[in-house]
């Protein structure tokens, strides 16, 4: 099992593509749970969330109607989906 918590909103989507090949192809029977933001989630929180890590100097390179979707284009399956919200 991989864990990649907190990541990938602040990758553009080839840069998200492209890092998962790489445990994609080291260990090709893995589970890898992450957490993702759909464009509601950033709509309702970029005033504050998002403006508050932009002044830390980070900002959100990744949002998407259906962000599981590179990941099914990248050969994962979708398992389960878990909203906290």
């Amino acid at each position: 099992m991989i864990i990649l918590e907190g990541v990938f909103i602040y990758f553009p989507e080839e840069v998200i593509k492209q890092t998962l090949q790489i445990p994609y192809n080291l260990f090709p029977k893995h589970k890898l749970v992450c957490d993702l933001i759909t464009d509601l989630f950033y709509k309702k929180y970029r005033v504050t969330l998002h403006q508050k890590l932009g002044d830390l100097g980070a900002s959100f390179k990744f949002t998407s109607p259906q962000p599981t979707a590179v990941f099914l284009e990248s050969n994962y399956q979708l398992l389960k989906t878990i909203y906290s919200w």
